[in-house]
This record gives structure tokens, C-alpha cells and sequence, in this order.
């Protein structure tokens, strides 16, 4: 089945994505799948990181 599907960790600020392309013919075969997570540090974390990021 196509969908996405995304799950937030707000400690983190980590979301986690599934994802599976089809076509309109053939629901059932994926072409392709992908999972992915993506993180962000929290506002006190980046600037420590990354520091000539501009303040929020």
C-alpha cells in the first residue's frame, strides 16, 4: 500500500519516515521503500554545534 508514515520524538526532535512507492496499476509491488530518520539538536544543543548558526 502507498503511504507515508511519520512518527515525532519531541526529546530529540528526531522523526522517523517509511515511505513505498507504487504505481496507480499495481498497489501491491513496491518499486521502491525508504526509511529515514532526521534529527535536529534543540535550540540549547546548537548553537553549542554549530555556532555561527543565527539565534531563533
Amino acid at each position: 500500500m502507498p503511504g507515508t508514515t511519520v512518527s515525532p520524538r519531541t526529546r530529540y526532535r528526531e522523526i522517523s519516515v517509511n515511505g513505498v512507492i507504487t504505481t496507480d496499476q499495481d498497489h501491491a509491488t513496491a518499486l521502491v521503500t525508504a526509511d529515514g530518520v532526521f534529527a535536529a539538536p534543540g535550540p540549547d544543543r546548537a548553537g553549542a554545534l554549530f555556532p555561527n548558526l543565527p539565534a531563533p
